[in-house]
């Protein structure tokens, strides 16, 4: 039994262009209401914060992006 605790750590993508924002659209599971997001996921063993940002961004968008920017951190 591994009694080690681990993270579980989520990463999202705010992309914007030409004052534009790309979201994806989601259901939700408790309502079924369709509600629009940004790109996000957790982060999978051995992955950088990077490389999930942008692992997540093209898996739920089709899109390449390339992060220039840390909003921010949160527990």
């Amino acid at each position: 039994m591994n009694n080690k605790w681990q993270a579980h750590v989520t990463v999202a993508v705010i992309v914007e262009r030409e004052g534009k924002f790309l979201l994806v659209e989601e259901e939700t599971l408790a309502s079924h209401l369709d509600v629009y997001n940004q790109p996000a996921g957790h982060v999978e063993q051995g992955e950088t914060l990077i490389e999930a940002a942008k692992r997540e961004a093209l898996e739920e968008t089709g899109f390449e992006v390339e992060p220039t920017a840390l909003l921010g951190l949160y527990t």
